[in-house]
């Protein structure tokens, strides 16, 4: 089954920009959260200003790429 899932997800490319025009992507929005988020503003108000969750919005500031990359590397080499 893994092998699978990987002969049909790798290599598939994502959308340079936004599908909608409605809502900025999700990097776009990570970004200005953190940028928020460095200027002193609250997690609660972030929360509320995006529509997530306190820890949410925590895990978006402080969490960089590299470690998000470093958890999924292992699956990917598992299979």
């Amino acid at each position: 089954a893994r092998r699978v899932i990987l002969e049909v997800y790798v290599g598939i490319l994502l959308p340079q920009q936004a599908v909608s025009r409605i809502m900025p992507t999700q990097y776009e929005r990570n970004q200005e959260l953190r940028q928020r988020q460095l200027r002193g503003e609250s997690l609660t108000l972030l929360a509320e200003d995006y529509g997530l969750s306190a820890p949410r919005v925590w895990q978006i500031a402080h969490v960089d790429a590299s470690s998000r990359q470093a958890r999924i590397s292992p699956w990917i080499r598992f299979c």
